[in-house]
This record gives structure tokens, sequence and C-alpha cells, in this order.
């Protein structure tokens, strides 16, 4: 399922958004896909599910709108 979901971003020019290690291997052999690793962060606040391990991209990793939204 990881491939289907890295191959699909890929081919609509999408960043893959994940925290499943299998995308890290991923990511080494398709390079060319942009991927931003996503982990729990330690507060309540109201995104508190996720934030993105280089803070410096966090503005690129939130979502527009939508259920699933960190």
């Amino acid at each position: 399922m990881d491939t289907l979901i890295a191959l699909t971003a890929e081919h609509h020019g999408l960043t893959v958004l994940h925290v499943d290690d299998d995308f890290a291997a991923f990511a080494k052999a398709r390079p060319g896909i942009p991927m931003i690793r996503l982990q729990p962060r330690t507060n309540d606040g109201p995104h508190s599910r996720c934030q993105t391990a280089d803070a410096s991209r966090a503005e690129e990793a939130q979502p527009r709108s939508g259920a699933g939204a960190c």
C-alpha cells in the first residue's frame, strides 16, 4: 500500500506526509518524491496530533482543511 501511495503522490506532484518508517526507505529508492515525516506532539493543543520532524517546513505540512488535519 505504501508503494501505491508514494507513486500516486509522485504522479500528481504531491508531498507525502507520513509517520511510517517504510516511507523513509522508499524515499531512498525514489528521492524525487517529496516526503515529510510527522511526529506526535507532546502538548494538548487543538492540533496536537502531529507535527513535522523538520520545524522549518511546518507551514508546508499543515493541511488546508479536512477531518484529518493536523
